[in-house]
């Protein structure tokens, strides 16, 4: 009725493995959750930012097109515009730790288009010049939900065959 030694070892260690690799497996699957939700925030933060700024280049062209009156525009969507602009300014900045860098190159394409003025625009067609931002943004915004879907998507799929 001894207790063989060798085989109480032998248990002992393989219950050590396993509780070893199921917890390495348990955090490995919490950093990708976290992951895929950090990206899914700042995803949805640049859209927002862009809806912003796209909703007042919206408003400023209906005025300047004479479709409204420039009483429906507020200070309070300057100021909201203002601070969407601040914050896409510092997008160019952010390196694409998190989110897929093709979006810090949209996001830089978009300033650019702000920085850029043809003949016309240069001159004062401010209908031209809100014209062409707001249709950059409306394409870029189609981009980067696309780019947005496809990453969010392949990370949260990696994470469903984790739990499985």
């Amino acid at each position: 009725m001894g207790i063989n030694f060798v085989e109480l070892l032998f248990n002992l260690i393989m219950a050590c493995l396993v509780a070893i690799l199921t917890a390495s497996l348990t955090l490995r699957q919490f950093y990708q959750q976290e992951i895929w939700l950090r990206k899914e925030q700042r995803y949805s933060e640049i859209i927002s930012i862009l809806s912003v700024i796209l909703r007042y280049n919206d408003i400023k062209y209906l005025i300047f097109t004479n479709q409204i009156s420039s009483t429906d525009y507020s200070d309070e969507l300057e100021l909201e515009y203002q601070k969407a602009k601040k914050e896409l300014e510092l997008l160019r900045y952010s390196s694409g730790f998190v989110i897929k860098p093709e979006v810090n190159n949209i996001i830089n394409e978009i300033w650019s288009a702000y920085e850029y003025k043809s003949l016309r625009e240069h001159q004062g067609d401010m209908e031209e010049y809100i014209g062409r931002i707001y249709k950059e943004i409306e394409q870029s915004m189609s981009k980067i939900i696309e780019i947005a879907n496809d990453d969010l998507k392949k990370n949260f799929w990696h994470l469903s065959k984790m739990k499985n």
